[in-house]
């Protein structure tokens, strides 16, 4: 089990291993089954502690590998002893930061982390480095954007095909702007 004492306080435990108390569970009745748990792991402490008191096998590492490919190796040769997370790393643009204080800017937050994951997932695919500061906002215009062109060539139509150009989505930017104007005045109202 994950000593408390070692690591902290317990409510930072268990909003860094997060599935834990599943794999616990799980390796109760297959005792002889090598367990890998991922979700949520940030600091070695937690994660020794996981792999040593708790019989994990292995630590699967998603999210900061969007920020530092390399951060594993970090985090073995002792350079670091927490890795950075993008959910506190990244922040939505000064001009929608307000909106944070309403329920659409911490969906526009969820939306631009999980853009900004998926951009910086491309990029390392296409041998680019990572964005260390990303834009949330245009992040999720770009994944729409090559998500777009992906579903265009999965279904084998050439970009000029008229049919193409008769169905082709409408952009929601000019309703996403009237929808941060209006939220902005109706916060200033409420404030």
């Amino acid at each position: 089990m994950v000593s408390v004492k070692r690591i902290g306080k317990k409510s930072t435990v268990q909003r860094e291993a997060y599935f834990l108390k599943y794999a616990r569970d799980i390796k109760k009745v297959l005792k002889r089954t090598p367990l890998m748990v991922t979700g949520g792991f940030r600091s070695r402490k937690v994660m020794e502690s996981a792999l040593n008191d708790d019989g994990i096998s292995m630590i699967g590492l998603g999210r900061p590998l969007c920020l530092t490919t390399d951060c594993v190796n970090d985090l073995l040769d002792g350079k670091v002893d927490t890795l950075r997370s993008p959910e506190t790393q990244w922040k939505l643009p000064w001009y929608v930061s307000w909106l944070r204080y309403l329920v659409v800017g911490n969906l526009m937050k969820v939306g631009g982390d999980q853009a900004s994951t998926y951009w910086n997932l491309y990029r390392s695919g296409d041998g680019l480095p990572m964005e260390e500061n990303p834009n949330m906002l245009l992040n999720m215009i770009r994944t729409n954007y090559r998500d777009y062109q992906v579903a265009v060539a999965l279904k084998g139509l050439p970009k000029d095909d008229p049919t193409l150009q008769q169905n082709k989505p409408k952009s929601n930017l000019p309703k996403v702007i009237l929808a941060i104007v209006i939220a902005y005045f109706v916060y200033r109202t409420l404030k």
